[in-house]
């Protein structure tokens, strides 16, 4: 006998498209590591300067 599932999620786990996504985050990768420390740095830039900013106008 087939166990209920809500509409769609039989398809969600027969397929594991999680472990795909996982896979395709690697940490090693060259430009997924420069992407990663711009939008870092970026951030860490705009939160100094939102702290600066209001104490120099």
């Amino acid at each position: 006998m087939k166990k209920y599932l809500p509409a769609g999620r039989e398809e969600m786990c027969k397929s594991s498209w999680w472990k795909k996504g996982r896979r395709t985050m690697n940490f090693y990768n060259k430009k997924f590591r420069k992407i990663a420390s711009v939008i870092i740095i970026v951030i860490i830039v705009a939160m100094i300067l939102t702290g600066v900013v209001p104490y120099l106008f």
